[in-house]
């Protein structure tokens, strides 16, 4: 048994109680088994003790749960908009406070929040930090930690996504073009700067908001500067009715068809929530835009309610009106 994980890159076995595996196509739990991990990614998984000479660490209480990638974090927001996840109200004031913390307290709330997803067996995030600032604290904790991240800012960020998310002009949305084309370079630039650090566990991608908070100038520069990086897109995509209707009103097509008009899965693409499809139509073309769901069933947004797969619920923005 060995105190603490080896370093990045090399080979060592994990001995565990229980260890779930996949066999034949179906979820699998394998009694005292081991999994070989080998410059940091998972080679092998079997019954069993392993017959090596190789460094181990033994958990024989625990069950271990490899390869666990949560698709759609917010990380530093975890607990502080925990408390309308399930209720009333909008998380927008909590993540106000949460940009209004320190370098350490913001560090102190990424690594609590960080640990309850890592105690829950997910190693990797895709990570879209509310600010490039969240972001920056993401990566230095991961780091600390030995974490894969895909981390990004989200674009616009908080707090200036709030007024372009619930504008009643689109001049709000048009008039944030070069603010948030800077945004767009500052996130470009941290990708470059921390792109492959930890012996390659950290990879930055870029983060937007949504498809209702751009334009087609600030979508293309953003394209531009994921395939820079190589690591795709990370959106909320339809995440309600209010942005798919807005995106009809002003493009004339579904947030989906529009992504797609815009050549926006040309690299890797990533779509949380999209409760708001037209299920005749948007599956399809995701599909041929070979583009991931990632559903997230605590809620359709924080302040949202529980759904399900086929759900049409709607957080609505801040101060949004259903009236477009």
């Amino acid at each position: 048994m060995v105190s603490s994980l080896p370093a990045v890159g090399a080979a060592y076995v994990v001995e565990a109680g229980w260890v779930l595996s996949w066999d034949r196509g179906r979820p699998a739990l394998l009694r005292d088994a081991h999994v070989v991990v080998s410059e940091g990614r998972i080679a092998d998984v079997r019954p069993g003790a392993f017959d090596g000479d190789m460094p181990r660490i033994a958990v024989p209480d625990d069950i271990l749960l490899p390869g666990f990638i949560s698709g759609h974090t917010h990380v530093a927001s975890g607990t502080p908009t925990r408390g309308v996840i399930e209720g009333e109200g909008t998380s927008r004031p909590s993540a106000h406070l949460v940009e209004a913390l320190s370098d350490d307290e913001l560090d102190d709330l990424t690594a609590y929040n960080l640990a309850e997803i890592l105690r829950a067996g997910c190693t990797t995030q895709l990570e879209m930090s509310q600010s490039l600032r969240q972001a920056e604290s993401y990566v230095r904790v991961a780091l600390r930690w030995g974490v894969r991240g895909y981390p990004g800012g989200m674009i616009p960020a908080t707090p200036r996504v709030d007024t372009i998310w619930a504008r009643q002009d689109d001049a709000v949305l048009y008039d944030s073009v070069p603010a948030t084309l800077r945004e767009i370079e500052a996130n470009r630039l941290f990708g470059l700067r921390h792109m492959n650090a930890g012996d390659g566990l950290i990879k930055p991608m870029l983060a937007p908001h949504a498809t209702d908070t751009h334009t087609p100038e600030t979508m293309l520069a953003m394209k531009a500067a994921a395939l820079e990086l190589g690591t795709g897109l990370h959106f909320h995509i339809a995440q309600s009715t209010i942005e798919t209707e807005r995106v009809r009103r002003l493009w004339g097509m579904t947030p989906v068809a529009w992504l797609d008009s815009l050549g926006m899965a040309d690299g890797p693409l990533f779509g949380a929530h999209m409760l708001a499809l037209d299920w005749d139509s948007d599956p399809a073309i995701f599909n041929k835009m070979g583009g991931v769901y990632v559903h997230c069933p605590s809620a359709g947004g924080a302040g949202g309610p529980s759904c399900s797969a086929a759900s049409r619920s709607d957080p609505e923005p801040p101060g949004a009106s259903t009236q477009l």
